[in-house]
């Protein structure tokens, strides 16, 4: 190791060591696999573990895998908005086509099972293409959804109200006939008080293409349907509600002249006006009180109508390279968070955090690894993700995991710093 005569006086003397000193207590010398050199590790119960990623610049993907849904998908899922807890973790409600109901801690990348609905959302062949967004009352203590929708129809005979603080969910009795003797087929819906409910109805013979906005007062059970209709209309697909800032007008998307056409009921009057988004626009599934959220088809980039004075906010969200099809399904947290359901293969969530994500690196393991995390204590969390094997594990502190083989991607926030972070791995057993 050229100690003695005519070597070096110190082992860092050497020139494959560092320099100095600091910064390499505990580590073990090992000499390299092609016996060239050496390498400074560290030891770990027996485990020699090399560092693998220090702080060098990532790659800007903005977009990020989510934990995988944990339930057999019919054809899409549906969301509440985002919520933050005071602690500063995001969550969000999901929905799917039959009657199951989980909690999605995002943060966390945790799954909770909660009560499943009453009714059925629209599963079975082929499944209906209906929306289950849920609508969450003004003072958010509960959801509210379209159900008992069949795979035929193009919108439920009920709404769903489940309450957040019992965990149980009721459901109304059925929407009386519009425009006239025509089943009411109910397709989106907003609370303009956390009492109150308003709903785009499509009449059930589906070639009349027309309908009514309803009310429905949750309390009593009541339903009322007004006079006026929209009359037949070239397209009614009206998946997302929204109103006003003092719900006096409800707006729904895709009912009009065109797709891009949407729909705005004034209730003191009793009537029916109409507006258009630009060419190349889709309104989506999605709920906000005060927004009708679309896309552009072009590159199926987030946007929405801010219904207060009709003006356009587009470009919300960076485009998703990775998304597999047109999506029109997803929550959000005002213009700071989006959960998009992306892929129709695992893992099929995706989301928008903050000013985006980074992929730090991608480690290829042949065997199991133990890992060392060191990260700074900053509230973000490095997501170890494993596509094929639908391993999605978010890392807040220092910490230590043993990791299947696979091929691992690190990513990190972009309002955290990369550079302080570190990335350890040493094969485990032989």
């Amino acid at each position: 190791m050229g100690f003695g005569s005519g070597g070096a006086a110190t082992f860092i003397e050497l020139k494959d060591t560092p320099a100095a000193y600091t910064g390499q207590a505990d580590k073990l010398v090992k000499v390299k696999a092609g016996e060239d050199g050496l390498d400074l590790v560290m030891p770990y119960a027996g485990i020699e573990l090399l560092r693998f990623y220090n702080g060098e610049m990532p790659t800007d993907i903005a977009w990020a895998y989510e934990s995988p849904i944990p339930f057999t998908l019919n054809l899409k899922v549906y969301f509440s908005p985002i919520f933050k807890t005071e602690g500063g973790e995001y969550y969000v409600y999901v929905v799917g086509q039959d009657k199951k109901f989980y909690l999605y801690n995002i943060t966390r990348a945790r799954w909770t099972r909660l009560a499943d609905t009453i009714y059925d959302g629209g599963s079975g062949s082929p499944s209906s293409s209906s929306s289950r967004a849920l609508a969450v009352s003004p003072d958010g203590t509960k959801l509210a959804c379209c159900s008992e929708i069949t795979p035929t129809t193009d919108g439920g005979r009920r709404l769903e109200i489940y309450n957040r603080g019992t965990g149980i969910w009721s459901a109304s009795s059925q929407c009386p006939n519009i425009c006239g003797v025509q089943i009411a087929y109910l397709q989106s819906l907003v609370w303009v008080d956390d009492d109150t409910i308003w709903a785009w109805a499509r009449e059930s013979s589906m070639a009349a293409n027309e309908g009514q906005c309803v009310k429905y007062v949750v309390s009593t059970d009541t339903w009322t349907v007004f006079a006026a209709e929209t009359g037949v209309k070239t397209y009614f697909q009206g998946y997302n509600c929204a109103m006003n800032a003092d719900g006096t007008v409800i707006f729904g998307g895709n009912i009009g002249a065109s797709q891009v056409s949407y729909c705005k009921y004034t209730i003191a009057t009793d009537s029916y006006a109409y507006g258009s988004l630009p060419a190349g626009r889709y309104c989506v599934k999605t709920a906000d009180r005060f927004n009708l959220w679309y896309i552009v088809l072009a590159d199926n980039r987030q946007a929405y109508l801010e219904c207060q004075d009709e003006s356009q906010h587009e470009n919300i969200f960076p485009e998703n390279t990775e998304r597999d099809g047109t999506r029109d399904s997803f929550g959000v947290f005002g213009e700071y968070f989006c959960l998009c359901y992306a892929r129709d293969t695992a893992p099929r969530l995706m989301s928008y955090y903050g000013t985006g994500m980074y992929h730090l690196i991608t480690k290829v393991f042949t065997s199991y690894n133990m890992m060392v995390f060191n990260k700074p204590d900053d509230g973000f969390a490095i997501d170890a993700v494993e596509e094929t094997l639908g391993f999605h594990i978010p890392v807040f502190n220092y910490d230590t995991l043993t990791l299947p083989a696979g091929t691992w991607k690190f990513y990190y926030p972009k309002d955290g710093d990369y550079s302080q972070v570190q990335l350890w791995a040493g094969k485990v057993g032989t």
